[in-house]
This record gives structure tokens, C-alpha cells and sequence, in this order.
């Protein structure tokens, strides 16, 4: 005897016509018993043919009180009575549904040796008959549910397979390795082609084109959570998030929350009920038990190709370090900082003329249709995360206000990628005459003379610790953004004044 595979909800053969058994011979009595064996196994109280990919109209069961057999071609007759009780299926894995039968139930068919049988079943038994009848007529237990009832029996069956297949990521060996077959493909394919349950998270306008990627999706956002309100500009009023103000305009559920730590963060995932939680740009690390929510997990856009430059900044660092091309990640979220396995990775090159703003911006409209994608992929059971090799990382701190100032003893060349990474916001930074002064676009020149003292006062060169800078575009300290040679006219910097 041995025991086969069980088909599961999306293999075609479930719902194929069975064909009559013909044939009553050995080879038909080894086929019982593996069916007997494999349904034990399960273990079930009953296992049609279709179920291990037979079309072919035989059952077995055993209903555990003296009522074991093989029936083929068999004929439900004599349905009366109804009750209803919790129903489940070796081929549906998982739940259980109030489902509602027949309460007596007749059925003729044929034993092993090709004999005529009708039997009468009751309770338990009557709905083995039923049951398995339907299996052979290419009908789920599903099909016999409301349609609240058949979302409740999805939504629990996706939670089951999602959290199975997200357990299976710690098995991965490393970055680049190629992705396993999913477990449960065809279930998830089968509970999943109306999308996921998505929980957001995200602050920053490069936050926005997921948010609006998402909702063109498949994919449902069931809640949107993003920062509170928090004092801006001038007049320090209160101002809501990119995220918070494109979730409203498109009717969507938002929470607004000083922090992810909260317990507030944690009633709202929890009653949203997703399947997954989505994090672009939100700034904060998510804590375990809001993570373990969601039984996908959080799948993270990060904007690099992880692992390199791990952390909040990594547009600004891939410019600070004069990189010619980045990219972006998604990943799966764990306790660590930007840590978790790799799903997939887009590369951009980097633009001479991009900032932090451009490439950013950039990024963002990659990351959203690769974010959709990975979903998608999740969705059909067919994506693996894959660990990140940690030889490899590299760090993308915050960048402070030191961070910001220039350093006229630098070269130049290096001046230009600080100026491109903190441009348009916040912006690097000098003095000059005593006042603030945000270089906001500059380019390395082949002059020379002392680190920061002007070396062409026409076009507002100056000086580094090797070449010098053309400041292209500035920002006097209580002034709006302005070109540097037209800074330079009303200024009339003299040679060799002193920046800094």
C-alpha cells in the first residue's frame, strides 16, 4: 500500500467530471487500499479518487463506528432532513465551515467485486455520502457556502498557506539563490486571485506611488497608517503626511499615530485583518507584535540594492558615495534594520544631473511596480524570500546637521556628491559674510587656490582641497533658491573671500 498526494483547491482535476469504474479487478482493489492508507494518513473520513488525481467515480471511508467501505458509481437517493455542522476537506487543509447536509441520506452504487450496494446513512455517515458524491460531480464543500461564509473559509485557508510558505524563508541559503517552488502554489493561487489584504505604512511622498500602485492592483489596501500630524514651516501649523493626504483624497481607511509602538497601531492591524503589511518610507521599525499580525509578514520597499546601505537614507549615500547606478529592494521585515531576506531587486543607474530629490523620485515610481509584483508573486505562491549576504552590508545612517556642512578641504568632486545627496532638502551648507548659506547644485571646475576661498567671483567658484566648485545654485539664509551667478552679481564676492 502506499500513500499518494493529496490534490489541493486549485488543481483542475478537482472540479473534472469522474468517469465510470468499469473494470473490477486487482488493480482496482490496490487502488482502494492506497486510498484507505493515504485517507488514514490525512487523517479523513472519507477520500475520493479525484482527490489523489483520479477521474474515476469510486470513494472510500470510514466514519470511526463501523462504517469503513468502497463505493463506485455511485447514486445519492433519498435526501431528507437538514442539519447543519462544521465541514472540512483533506483537499481544502485547514478550516472548517457550518456547512449544511442532508440529515438522512441513501446511496447505490458498487462494491469492490462490481455487486450492487445501497446503503442508509445517518449524521456523521450521511454526510461522508454527500460529501464524497460531490467530489466525483466535481463540487467543493465551498460551492455549498454562502457567500460570507466561503470568504471566512478563504480568508482562513490564505492565513494557513501564507504563514506556512513565509516559515519556509529561514531555509534560504543566500541572496542570488534560485527561489524553491512554492509549497501550496495551487491554494494560493486558487484563495488569492481577488489579491491580498494589505495593511500600509508610509509617511514620505516617495511613500505615494505604492500606495497609488497598490490600488490599481489586484491587491486591497484595508487601512492606511502613517505619522500624525506635526508642526511645519513658518508658522509651525500643523501638517499631515503625503501619505495621510493621498489616502484620504482616495477614500481609504487612515490612522494617524505619533508612534508604531502603541497599542492603538496594534487594535487598528488587528482589526483590518490583512494578509499582509506593506512599509515604504515610513521611518520607524515596526515591533514584533505588530509584525506577527499579518500572517505574511511585512513586506518592506527598501531604496537600494539591499544589503547594501542598510537604514534611513539610503538615496543620500548612494550619491554621497558617487555611485553610478542603485536600485531598490523589497523584503521581508524581521526585528533587525532593513536585515530580513531579499524577494526581488530592480537596478537604476544614477543619473550626473540627479539629486537626492530626482533619484529618489525615481525610485519610488520603480519601486511601486516592483512592490505590485512581489505582491502578485507572494499571491501565487510561487516568490521566496532569500537571505541577504551580511558580509556584504553596508550602513545608511540618518545624516545629521554636521553632515550637512561642507568641508572646503575636500575635493571637489567629493563636495558635489554631498551637495547632490542633500539636495533639494535640507540641503548642504556653508557661511559666507557671516550668514547661512544652502548650496543646493554645484559642479567640480578645474581651478585652484585656498579650500574655501572664491577663486572666480563672476561665477562663484571656490576653492576645495583639490579643485573647485562652482556653486550653481544657492540658497541665501532667509531667501528663496536663486542662480549663483546671480547671487554673485548683487554680492560681488571678492578673490580669495572666504567660505565657511
Amino acid at each position: 500500500m502506499s500513500i499518494l498526494p493529496i490534490r489541493i483547491l486549485g488543481d483542475p482535476v478537482l472540479r473534472e467530471p469522474t468517469r465510470r469504474v468499469e473494470r473490477f479487478d486487482r488493480s482496482l482493489r490496490r487502488l482502494a487500499d492506497d486510498l484507505f492508507e493515504t485517507m488514514y494518513d490525512a487523517p479523513g473520513v472519507g477520500l475520493a479518487a479525484t482527490q489523489v488525481g483520479l477521474s474515476s467515480r469510486f470513494f472510500v471511508f470510514d466514519d470511526g463506528e463501523d462504517h469503513r467501505g468502497f463505493l463506485a458509481n455511485v447514486e445519492l437517493f433519498d435526501l431528507s432532513g437538514e442539519i447543519t455542522r462544521d465541514e472540512g476537506c483533506l483537499s481544502i487543509p485547514g478550516p472548517f465551515h457550518p456547512t449544511v447536509r442532508a440529515a438522512h441520506a441513501g446511496i447505490r452504487g458498487q462494491d469492490l467485486k462490481g455487486r450492487d450496494v445501497e446503503l442508509v446513512g445517518e449524521g456523521l455517515l450521511a454526510r461522508i455520502f454527500q460529501h464524497e458524491t460531490d467530489h466525483l460531480d466535481g463540487t467543493l464543500y465551498l460551492d455549498r457556502l454562502d457567500e460570507d461564509g466561503r470568504k471566512e473559509v478563504l480568508r482562513q485557508l490564505r492565513q494557513i498557506e501564507l504563514r506556512r510558505a513565509m516559515q519556509e524563508h529561514a531555509g534560504a541559503e543566500s541572496v542570488g539563490a534560485a527561489p524553491a517552488a512554492a509549497s501550496g502554489g495551487g491554494i494560493l493561487r486558487a484563495v488569492n486571485a481577488s489579491g491580498l489584504r494589505v495593511a500600509f505604512f508610509g509617511n514620505d511622498r516617495w511613500s505615494v506611488p505604492s500606495l497609488e500602485a497598490l490600488r490599481r492592483s489586484s491587491h486591497k489596501i484595508v487601512g492606511v497608517l502613517t505619522a500624525a500630524p506635526r508642526p511645519a514651516g513658518r508658522g509651525s501649523l500643523l501638517r499631515t503626511t503625503p501619505v495621510s493626504d493621498a489616502a484620504r483624497a482616495a477614500g481609504l481607511s487612515v490612522s494617524e499615530t505619533e508612534r508604531a509602538d502603541t497599542s492603538a497601531v496594534t487594535r487598528t492591524v488587528r482589526d483590518a485583518a490583512p494578509d499582509v503589511l506593506v512599509v515604504v518610507a515610513y521611518g520607524e521599525l515596526l515591533p514584533s507584535d505588530v509584525l506577527n499580525l499579518a500572517p505574511m509578514g511585512a513586506v518592506n520597499l527598501h531604496f537600494s540594492l539591499l544589503p547594501a546601505f542598510r537604514g534611513a537614507t539610503p538615496v543620500q549615500h548612494a550619491l554621497l558615495e558617487g555611485l553610478a547606478r542603485t536600485g531598490v529592494t523589497t523584503m521581508l521585515l524581521d526585528d533587525g534594520l532593513d536585515t530580513g531576506p531579499v524577494f526581488d531587486r530592480r537596478v537604476e543607474a544614477i543619473r550626473p544631473d540627479d539629486d537626492a530629490g530626482s533619484l529618489g523620485d525615481r525610485l519610488a515610481r520603480i519601486g511601486a511596480d516592483l512592490l505590485v509584483e512581489t505582491l502578485d508573486g507572494l499571491a501565487a505562491g510561487d516568490l521566496r524570500p532569500m537571505a541577504q549576504d551580511v558580509g556584504a552590508a553596508t550602513r545608511a545612517p540618518k545624516l545629521g546637521s554636521k553632515d550637512r556642512v561642507l568641508d572646503w578641504g575636500r575635493p571637489a568632486a567629493e563636495l558635489v556628491n554631498r551637495v547632490r545627496a542633500l539636495a533639494p532638502t535640507p540641503g548642504a551648507t556653508t557661511t559666507f559674510r557671516g550668514r547661512g548659506l544652502k548650496v543646493l547644485r554645484a559642479s567640480a571646475v578645474d581651478a585652484h587656490g585656498e579650500p574655501g576661498t572664491v577663486v572666480d567671483s563672476e561665477e562663484f567658484v571656490v576653492a576645495a582641497g583639490r579643485g573647485a566648485l562652482r556653486l550653481e545654485e544657492i540658497a541665501p539664509e532667509g531667501r528663496k533658491r536663486m542662480q549663483g551667478r546671480a547671487f554673485a552679481r548683487g554680492a560681488r564676492p571678492a578673490r580669495d573671500e572666504r567660505l565657511g
